[in-house]
């Protein structure tokens, strides 16, 4: 159940920050 937890939570981190640079390379570029 722990080993489950800890991929779950690393899916979910690396989905959050994909979508955050999406969001700031999004911005960045409206900026430029």
């Amino acid at each position: 159940m722990e080993l489950f937890h800890i991929r779950y939570l690393q899916a979910y981190l690396k989905v959050i920050g994909n979508y955050t640079c999406h969001l700031l390379f999004g911005t960045h570029k409206k900026t430029l």
